[in-house]
This record gives C-alpha cells, sequence and structure tokens, in this order.
C-alpha cells in the first residue's frame, strides 16, 4: 500500500496522488459534504456508503472526534485502503466490504483501477453512459481540451477515455440498510452519505419505512439528475426532509451530477 501525505499533515494510504488530492480538496479544502445545513452533532452517528479509501470518515473524524462511522465500500482494492486509514480509530470506525443496496443479493461490481472514483454496478450501458459524462467534461475545461484538438483528436480522446475505463470485474455482496440498521439496532442516524456511482435510488429502496423516521439528515451525490433527481427529491420530501439541490461544482451541469443536502424540516 502506498503511503500519501495530505496536505493538513495527515498520513493515508491511496490509490493515486490525483485522486487523492481532488477528494481532499473537495472533502477537507472545500467541505462539500457539510453544506446547506448539514451538520454534525457532537457523537455524530454517521453512514457512509461508498466510503472509497475513507477521505470523508477521515474528515469527520477531524472535524468530530466523538462521532461513530459505519463506512461501507464494495471495491476490493479500495476497502483494504479503507481499513488501514480507518485502522486509527479502532473504537469510532467499522468499515463493511460490501454495497448497500435494494435487497440482499450477489451482484458483479466494475473496479476502475485509473478511476477509481467512478467505480461501480454497472451494466455495459451504464460505462458508456459514464464514458460519454467524462468526454463532455473533458472538452469543457480548456486547458484539458487542448490535448484532444487537431485532425485525430476525437480519436485520441476516444482512445484516452477507453483507457481509463478498462475495469476488472468481481462479485459482491449487496445488503440492504435496514438490514444494518437493525443488526446495529441504531435508533437515530445523524448523517447518511451516499456517494454510490448512480445507485443511489436503490440505496434508498433498501430503508424499510419503519427507519426512515431514524434518519436526520442525508447528503447524496445524484447521477443523471435530469432523469433521477426529480424522484430522490419527491422520495425524500415525502418522508418529510427539506432538499437543496445543486450541480456538482465545476462540471456538475454539463456531467448531470448534482448533489442533494437534506435536512429535517
Amino acid at each position: 500500500m502506498e503511503s500519501y501525505t495530505l496536505p493538513n499533515g495527515l498520513s493515508i494510504k491511496h490509490h493515486s496522488a490525483t485522486e487523492t488530492l481532488q477528494l481532499y480538496r473537495d472533502i477537507f479544502a472545500d467541505g462539500i459534504y457539510l453544506r446547506h445545513g448539514i451538520s454534525l452533532p457532537d457523537q455524530a452517528l454517521v453512514l457512509d456508503a461508498g466510503a472509497n479509501i475513507g477521505m470523508f470518515t477521515l474528515f469527520v473524524m477531524s472535524v468530530c472526534p466523538t462521532a461513530c462511522i459505519h463506512a461501507f465500500e464494495p471495491a476490493p482494492r479500495s476497502f483494504q485502503l479503507l481499513k488501514e486509514n480507518a485502522s486509527a480509530y479502532p473504537e469510532r470506525v467499522k468499515t463493511y466490504h460490501c454495497g448497500l443496496g435494494a435487497e440482499e443479493k450477489q451482484a458483479m461490481f466494475t473496479f476502475l483501477p485509473k478511476v477509481t472514483c467512478g467505480s461501480g454496478f454497472y451494466d455495459g450501458e451504464g460505462i458508456e453512459q459514464r464514458k460519454q459524462m467524462i468526454q463532455a467534461v473533458i472538452m469543457s475545461i480548456p486547458e484539458k481540451r487542448k490535448r484532444f484538438e487537431g485532425e485525430l483528436g476525437d480519436e485520441l480522446l476516444q482512445y484516452y477515455v477507453d483507457e481509463l475505463f478498462k475495469g476488472e470485474s468481481v462479485e459482491i455482496a449487496i445488503v440492504p440498510v435496514s438490514k444494518i440498521i437493525d443488526e446495529l439496532q441504531l435508533d437515530h442516524v445523524d448523517l447518511f452519505k451516499i456517494d454510490v456511482e448512480g445507485s443511489e435510488r436503490d440505496v434508498l429502496k433498501g430503508l424499510n419505512e419503519k427507519d426512515w423516521p431514524k434518519i436526520r439528515q442525508m447528503v447524496l451525490e445524484v447521477h443523471d439528475s435530469p432523469k433521477t433527481l426529480p424522484e430522490i427529491v419527491e422520495q425524500l420530501e415525502r418522508h418529510g426532509f427539506r432538499v437543496t439541490a445543486v450541480p456538482e461544482e465545476k462540471t456538475g451541469e454539463i456531467s448531470g451530477t448534482t448533489m442533494a443536502y437534506a435536512t429535517r424540516t
């Protein structure tokens, strides 16, 4: 496992400096998950769905040292890094090698070594949609677009994105979040963070009606938001949340990715 020192001096295990720095900027520097009324009370109980290497989990521990976090990550390589990074907080952080979803089952997970944050439970169509989104994002950024100008620009861009999305498939357990809530006998969840690369609707389907009132706050990264965001917002509002939806900074309007912040009314 490769070690890396973050700008705040924290040493972690990680996949790559590029991804790690972007995660650090989003989570630590920009505080993307603590906006629009989202806060962490003392002794906060947090569920981290799509924990990746544990950057959000480490952020929570840095701003709320009394928190208790249950972190879920399906990608085997990322889970090993998550477990290593969380090992400094054995009494506060519990890690789970599984995905959260609508029902308990096994499913094929696609791990993308070159863009690990984009790994997910994809079918062929899902991967192609993801590739198109990445191409649109690249071409929207002038300094990146210059690399793919000229006669062979389109072919070079296609080759570059195809290389990024060369993945590895592995069968992974999926568990409904209500089963976790039941097994842990949780009577409340202060913050449910969901960043699961397009599977957010399935995660919410795994929340039984009896457990919705236990969730006090949610933050979700919603993919394909023109199609899925209205459904998710309606579901959240129906269960008593006030929702603020904001296109993800820099690329959200192009990629169709929206951050949804849900607090109790």
